[in-house]
């Protein structure tokens, strides 16, 4: 148990560094996400269409969508079976001379190293830590309630005491009392 106490001890620091860079990563590619006009543009785009194609439907004129519904656009075909919704909103962009639209990786400069997080690892990580601090703490409350001086009985205390003027003699007392 002593052993698990030194390592967590030996590796908390750079565990929870590690567990921090990854969070910040993430916060700044969602920051990047939500604050992205292109991907606003993209998505506005996408919803008109959605929109336009369930015109006088129950579907029709909606004001979001599902981003699950998103792999849809690259599956849906037109009339004449070739061009798919995808296809159509980039030649849209494409046509309106908005090219530029459509190139995300200018608005998503830490998206490569967010690839490589994963939820499951760093809520392991989290979960780790805390289990960590908690074993930590415990073995600490466990010596510090081993460190408390326990009142020596009777005649061991007068005996203790006598030896208070040296240090050496009382700790050495100590001891003895601690091994009865």
């Amino acid at each position: 148990d002593k052993v698990a106490v030194v390592k967590a001890m030996c590796t908390f620091n750079e565990d929870a560094k590690e567990a921090r860079e990854g969070f910040k990563t993430l916060e700044k590619v969602c920051g990047q996400v939500v604050n992205s006009s292109k991907l606003k543009q993209i998505l506005l785009m996408v919803l008109d269409i959605g929109n336009l194609m369930n015109e006088g439907s129950l579907d029709g004129g909606v004001e979001a969508f599902k981003f699950e519904s998103l792999p849809k656009l690259s599956q849906t075909k037109s009339a004449d079976g070739k061009t798919t919704v995808l296809d159509y909103i980039v030649e849209t962009f494409i046509k309106k001379g908005a090219r530029e639209t459509l190139l995300l990786d200018s608005d998503f400069p830490e998206i490569q190293e967010s690839c490589r997080l994963s939820f499951n690892d760093l809520d392991g990580a989290v979960n780790t830590l805390q289990k960590n601090y908690q074993l930590c703490k415990t073995e600490l409350n466990s010596m510090k309630k081993d460190q408390t001086p326990k009142p020596a009985k009777g005649t061991q205390r007068k005996k203790i005491e006598g030896e208070a003027a040296d240090p050496r003699k009382a700790l050495f007392a100590a001891i003895q009392s601690r091994g009865t």
